[in-house]
């Protein structure tokens, strides 16, 4: 397999970045990505994206209120996204999180992993909840060998 034409998808966190490799896996959800975490986003240097200038990157930022005046989590890896282009790199930044958290889940300040993990456990919950209203449903998903579609991510 070449490596070479994945995606190199970039998060805070490595407990996220193995978790985002594990769903990709299991549930199909951004599996075309590799993950990397930063460790902190004191961590997201240009310098350390030197060996990646070839490569098509996208930064996820977790969610967050600014609690220090230096704005929010996304505004800050906005702002060095910048300075790692400026160094050659295709680089984006998912707006995905900014767009979709909740506040609640901005408080909390959920990373990706957690909200990837809160809509597949409510794609199940829709599931159970059908299969409880009506037990044909369960007996249709076992007579026809029916999977929960994933969905591409």
């Amino acid at each position: 397999m070449d490596y070479k034409k994945e995606i190199i998808g970039i998060v805070e966190s490595e407990k996220t970045a193995i978790m985002m490799t594990c769903i990709g896996l299991l549930e199909g959800i951004m599996e075309n990505y590799i993950w990397m975490g930063t460790s902190s986003l004191a961590l997201l240097k240009p310098s350390l994206f030197e060996c990646l200038k070839n490569r098509k990157i996208v930064l996820f930022p977790d969610l967050g209120i600014d609690k220090t005046g230096k704005g929010t989590p996304f505004q800050q890896w906005k702002s060095k996204s910048e300075a790692i282009k400026a160094i050659g790199c295709k680089i984006a930044i998912s707006d995905l999180l900014e767009k979709e958290g909740s506040l609640i889940q901005k408080y909390k300040g959920f990373d990706l992993a957690d909200f990837v993990i809160a809509n597949i456990l409510k794609k199940y919950k829709v599931l159970n909840w059908l299969q409880a209203k009506n037990p044909v449903v369960s007996h249709f998903i076992s007579k026809f060998d029916l999977k929960l579609e994933k969905s591409s991510g």
